[in-house]
């Protein structure tokens, strides 16, 4: 069905008027995490965020989230309120997630949530950030995290006419557009030893942001089937 899908079919399965939405891979780690929600005087949306626990230093998955952590403070949330968005710990009015379901378009992994923030946003519904974090603690294995960010990138190339103005890495790949036939030459002929290092002991979060970029403009070719043999 695709996680947009099952979202929305939970929202028409609940009773109640407000939702809560979890990632089953996030803790609880406040006493008081339901009350901030409930003292909110915000009608519509709200997002707590979500903060990261302690982990391997060679866990991919792990060095990534902890180099974006300063981007998800409260703080810096409201800057951009819309965008700034997960799906991993919110809650939501339920005729507001009725009214303005998710994209069920978006089957695979990857940036509904993004595009759901884009959205509210057009139609004049601002998302509230409060500090309500939950915990993040379940890092997957180096080549599980790699196969989630290749999924990933297949739909932000899939939906990239919409995604465009949310995306460092769309701009990133117009910016380079020159280049792209060397890039795609290059990662093609390295990628199988670049994902070797990246699922090895000492990943790098400079290799794995080169591996992104090219991963994205390789989808460029006619073919968006797995570039690489895993």
């Amino acid at each position: 069905m695709g996680r947009a899908a099952i979202r929305n079919f939970l929202a028409l399965e609940a009773s109640y008027k407000w939702l809560l939405f979890i990632d089953s891979d996030m803790r609880i780690c406040r006493n008081d995490y339901l009350e901030q929600y409930l003292s909110t005087t915000c009608k519509t949306v709200v997002y707590g965020g979500y903060q990261v626990a302690n982990g391997d230093k060679d866990n991919l998955r792990f060095l990534y989230e902890k180099s974006c952590e300063r981007k998800h403070t409260v703080e810096e949330r409201k800057k951009k309120p819309n965008r700034d968005f997960h799906t991993s710990n919110f809650m939501v009015y339920r005729e507001t997630f009725l009214s303005y379901p998710l994209d069920e378009h978006f089957r695979h992994y990857g940036y509904e949530d993004v595009f759901w923030g884009k959205m509210l946003g057009v139609e004049g519904i601002a998302i509230c950030h409060i500090d309500n974090p939950v915990s993040f603690e379940n890092f997957e294995s180096n080549s599980s995290f790699l196969d989630k960010t290749e999924e990933a990138l297949r739909t932000l190339h899939q939906f990239s006419h919409l995604l465009k103005d949310d995306s460092r890495l769309i701009r990133l790949a117009q910016q380079t557009k020159l280049l792209h036939r060397p890039v795609r030459w290059l990662f093609n002929l390295c990628a199988p030893q670049l994902r070797r290092l990246l699922c090895g002991q000492r990943p790098t979060l400079s290799l794995f942001n080169l591996y992104r970029l090219g991963y994205y403009i390789s989808l460029s070719q006619s073919s968006h089937k797995s570039i690489i043999s895993t």
